[in-house]
This record gives structure tokens, sequence and C-alpha cells, in this order.
């Protein structure tokens, strides 16, 4: 069985042959019961007014080709025929909510059965909950196929949040059930209500990565790292119009521009060469940025890697020139999976934290049918952020300014997630600060950044804008 991390993706063709799937979900909630759900998404993401989702209320559903087996309750059982899903149903979603009045979720989990085979698990880690009362735990969606998605966003004001960030109204889609669970039951349901365990479901999560194995792959001869060098994925700036915005480019280089300042990737002719350095270590303005190190490599690797600080958050860039499945993962100390850094199919190039929970990782492991490039940077070497910044993928930045409002839109059709963490050990008890945005597909809106400095890791699959709101 594979185990997911938050936010990874695989296609099921890779995971089973099988297109009648089993979805087991499990919630939590201190002092009041949680309830299950399964929502279907059309081609624009949104959920149909008339399409109320598969419940305890309404047990199954013909277009979604989805129904509910077993529980309904503290745990779910919902059985999936992919063939007979109708053709404008693009994604479902399946969902854990508190139905009590202001009682976030303690627990949630994910498992994805064919057969007798459970061949995908995801168990939502508590720390990344916060408070929220309604949490979507995985994804089924079409692309290019079938695929399955870890999702864990959460929703503080529970499941009439998630519903209108859908485009729905809850009060047609929910019947009053997400605001206190006393209103009425869904009217075009005559199916009684299936009952289930109140108990606390325990998800096993098995799977891990083999120690040994991955030794037996960390004997081979490593990557040679390249000290001082930016290369790999160059930061570029594109000029428009009006703001100050201070970014440092390869050449570890403070320059000041007028500027609405988009972010793109491209990868440098030494690296896509496979071996000399692109860049001098050099600063300017509050300090100069340290070396940073650069590796370079082709296939499935486990690679060790150096730090440029001493300890805290460090900024990792990577570039994947595959066609097939791209991942990144940081192993913690006994070779396990830590931290999703890149799930992707084909090429790829990001901007990504590493280390930002106060975690000191030695080793990454690497899964590519190409060439590869990560490059290892201090804090500091974050593009500054300063005024209004527009990019397409995966991005961190650097804030030092005071707390204040910042306006974000999103273009993707997945995972739209913003955090601020700490800059350095000690600033904070907590080194997570906030988190600014948490959506799938298109996003508008508004949030604050704490007061800086900080780092702003987006998490992105398309193009997004930011913008401070000038001091």
């Amino acid at each position: 069985m594979r185990t997911f991390a938050m936010g990874e993706k695989a296609r099921l063709a890779d995971l089973t042959a099988a297109t009648a799937l089993r979805v087991e979900i499990a919630g939590a909630a201190t002092g009041t019961d949680t309830a299950a759900f399964c929502f279907a998404l059309d081609a624009d993401g949104h959920i149909d007014a008339n399409r109320p989702p598969v419940s305890a209320d309404r047990p199954a559903s013909l277009v979604s080709a989805v129904a509910l087996v077993s529980g309904g309750a503290s745990n779910a059982s919902f059985d999936v025929d992919l063939d007979a899903v109708a053709p404008d149903v693009h994604r479902l979603l399946f969902v854990v909510a508190s139905v009590g009045p202001d009682i976030a979720l303690d627990a949630g989990s994910v498992v994805l059965t064919a057969g007798e085979e459970a061949i995908g698990a995801f168990l939502m880690d508590p720390s990344e909950m916060k408070g929220q009362r309604a949490l979507i735990l995985g994804e089924i969606y079409r692309r290019d196929g079938w695929r399955f998605g870890a999702v864990g966003q959460g929703y503080r004001d529970g499941l009439e949040q998630l519903v209108r960030d859908y485009g729905a109204d809850p009060a047609v889609l929910l019947g009053g059930r997400a605001a206190n669970d006393d209103g009425d039951r869904d009217s075009d349901s005559d199916a009684e209500p299936v009952s289930g365990s109140e108990e606390e479901a325990a998800v096993a999560v098995e799977g891990r990565p083999d120690a040994d194995a991955e030794a037996e792959r960390d004997a081979a001869p490593e990557p040679e790292a390249v000290d001082g060098g930016a290369a790999g994925t160059v930061a570029e700036t594109e000029i428009h119009a009006e703001t100050d915005v201070r970014a440092e480019t390869e050449t570890q280089v403070e320059t000041d521009v007028r500027a609405e300042t988009e972010i793109k990737y491209e990868t440098g002719a030494d690296a896509a060469g496979g071996g000399t350095d692109a860049a001098t270590e050099s600063g300017a303005g509050e300090s100069a940025v340290p070396g940073v190190h650069t590796y370079e490599g082709s296939g499935d690797r486990i690679l060790r890697i150096s730090r440029p600080v001493e300890s805290g958050p460090v900024v990792v860039e990577i570039t994947g020139d595959g066609t097939a499945n791209f991942a990144v993962w940081t192993l913690n100390s006994s070779l396990e999976h830590d931290k999703l850094l890149v799930n992707e199919i084909g090429a790829y190039r990001g901007r990504v934290l590493v280390d930002e929970r106060g975690t000191a990782t030695e080793r990454l492991k690497i899964e590519s049918d190409g060439p590869w490039t990560v490059v290892i940077q201090p804090p500091t070497a974050a593009p500054w952020l300063t005024g209004p910044v527009s990019g397409d993928g995966p991005e961190v930045l650097r804030w030092t300014g005071p707390r204040t409002v910042v306006a974000m839109t999103h273009a993707g059709t997945s995972n739209f997630m913003v955090r601020a963490y700490a800059e350095s050990p000690g600033q904070a008890e907590d080194p997570y600060l906030a988190s600014l945005a948490n959506a799938i597909g298109s996003y508008d809106g508004e949030s604050i950044i704490p007061a800086g400095p900080c780092l702003i890791e987006i998490e992105a699959d398309g193009e997004w804008t930011f913008t401070p709101e000038p001091g």
C-alpha cells in the first residue's frame, strides 16, 4: 500500500487496474459527531446545486456513480465505479466535517481499496488541522485518465464555507445540515439515513519505505555538489511599472527595479550541460548571501545534501526534465518520507521550503526518468516581496515588511496553498505563522501577512498574483 503525503498525487492506473474502488474516510471531533460526504464537481470546479453530496442523508448518486455502503458518521465507506461516472463529473471530493457548532476536527484519514487490497492511504497530521471544522481528505479526478490526490484542505467555517467556495448555496445543497445538523434533510432523498459506528476509526498506515532498501540505493555514488552556484533554476524579472521591488537573481546581487515582478523559471545552460558553476557568491544591502549548494544528476537517487545555514529553513530550487512521474521527498532520520516537495508528471521547475518547521534534513529521495537539478539556498536567497508579484507554479518569497493585507489570485485547477513561516530559528515559538490561502482551483481573495522577516511558501499549479497593500 502506498502512503501519501499531503498534496501528493498519483495515477490510479499506477496503483491498480481496477475501476471499482472503495474509499474509506474517518474523522473525529472531541465532544461532537462527524459526518462524511462525497461531492461531485464539474469541469469548472463547481458543485451543481441539483447534485447534493452522497452522505447518510442521500446514500447514492447515479450521476457520480458513488454509493455510501457503510457508516456515514465518524467513519464511512464509499463505493465508486469509475466506468459509470457521468462525463460531466470531473472531480469527486471526499470530505469529513464536524457537525457540532464551533467544534474543530481532531483527526482525519482516507484509505483507498481495490477489491480486498488497500492501495493508498493518507493520514492527516493533527498539527496541520489548526481548528478546521471541515476537511477535504482526498479527491479522485480526471487528468489523462483518473488520478487520486491526498488533499488535506481545511475550512475553519465548516461545511458551509466549503460549499460556498465551490459555487453552491449551502442552504439549498445541504438542506441546513451545515449549520447545526438540525435542519431539514435533503427533500430529494427518500432513503433512510444509514447509521454507522460513532467510534473514532483507526487507520493503519502501512507501506513505509524500507530502510534497508533505501540504504542500498544510497550506497551508489552521489552527485557532486558545486558550492557557490545558484545554477539550475534562474529567477528572472520582467519589468512592467511603478513599484519598487527587490529581487535577488542568479548572481545574488540585490537589484532595485520599478516593476510588477513576474517570476519565471528557466533551466540555465550550465545546468542543462551538467557540470559548471553559473554564479558567484555575492550580495548587497542588509547582508551578503552565503554560498549555495548545487546538485545535478539523473534518475532515481537518495541525495545527501549540505545546508547553507546551521539551522532553520532553507530554500530549494528544483528542476526536472523527464517525461514520466517526477517526485522529490525529504527523508527523516529513519529514512522515511517526511515532506513531499514535488509530485508532477513531465518537466518541472519550482522553488520550495525545506525544514520550515524546525527539522534538519540531510537527504532527499528523488524519483525521475530524466535529468534533474537541486539547488539548496539560504532563506535570504528567496525573492524579496516589496510590491505586486506574479508567477506560475511553486514559489517562495521573502517578506520583511510590517503586518499588512495582501490580495491573491490563482488561475490553476489544483491546490493553491499559501503559508507563512518564521525566517530564523527562535524568531517565534511556533515557526508556522499563518495560512494565507487554502483552496482548490481558481482563487481571488485577501488575507494578512504577518510582520517580517518571514518566508511565504506558495503551492500552485497555475498562474498567480500576490499584491501586498502599500505601506
